[in-house]
């Protein structure tokens, strides 16, 4: 299993410095507050949709004609197919 924290003389276990814990969750839950309210007032240019262009890689031309294949195929079937698609799963 992983450990997380240093090991100080004297202590068995290892120990988190608290300090960079609760600065670690301030940065973390400030971005999240940020990026909540710029959704709220408009979803094309949230932070998090930004960051995730960069971190997620991409996405090469085939894999954005399947997606659209895809798309396509679903919308020509009729509703009564999609729903018997659905109790399958």
């Amino acid at each position: 299993m992983t450990e997380y924290g240093e090991h100080i003389p004297g202590y068995e276990v290892t120990v988190i410095n608290e300090r960079k814990a609760r600065a670690a969750a301030r940065v973390y839950l400030a971005f999240m507050f940020i990026d909540f309210t710029i959704r709220m007032i408009t979803q094309k240019y949230a932070p998090s949709l930004l960051l995730r262009k960069f971190v997620g890689g991409v996405i090469t031309k085939e894999q954005l004609k399947k997606e659209k294949k895809k798309k396509r195929l679903t919308l020509k079937k009729k509703p009564n197919e999609l729903l018997k698609i659905k109790r399958r799963v």
